[in-house]
């Protein structure tokens, strides 16, 4: 424990809490809590620079910049936007697709959205390739979020031509 919850462990004994009470809330709820806000700096950064883009207008024009690449994989220019914002946390990515009008694309752009690594799964990557890596990590780290591109593209190319195939 760090130095809260030992002072919440002293006060709760004081106050004559139960172990079993004692542990849920520090091992439990405060332990939780601290860990999911070890991302937030990440994504607050993130986000900033995402607001910046989206203030100045770039962030429109980049979505009709890559209309045309997006398109070869069945989307629209407006899901790279979702896309760019799962490198922070999918659930906003996934949340940023509501504005995306065709049905299908939106549908598709939120079956994809996971398959960017957020900024969660950083930590999750750089534990593992430091274990099983030596040489190399920040490549395998680097290969690890292209694959994911490359599997959202691809799982987007599957579904536009199976399941969620326009009916043009």
């Amino acid at each position: 424990g760090g130095t809260f919850t030992d002072s919440m462990k002293t006060i709760m004994n004081y106050l004559g809490v139960i172990p079993f009470l004692q542990d849920l809330i520090t091992d439990g709820i405060i332990a939780g809590v601290g860990s999911v806000l070890v991302f937030v700096p990440q994504i607050v950064v993130l986000f900033f620079f995402i607001s910046l883009l989206e203030d100045s207008g770039y962030m429109a024009r980049i979505a009709v910049l890559m209309d045309r690449i997006m398109e070869s994989f069945g989307l629209s220019g407006k899901s790279f936007i979702p896309m760019i914002i799962g490198f922070g946390c999918n659930v906003p990515s996934i949340m940023a697709a509501r504005s995306i009008e065709n049905e299908k694309e939106r549908l598709t752009t939120i079956l994809i959205a996971p398959f960017m690594s957020c900024s969660a799964r950083l930590p999750v990557y750089a534990l593992f390739v430091g274990i099983f890596f030596k040489e190399n990590q920040s490549l395998v780290v680097l290969s690890l979020y292209v694959l994911g591109i490359i599997m959202a593209f691809l799982v987007s190319t599957v579904l536009t031509k199976t399941i969620l195939k326009n009916d043009n």
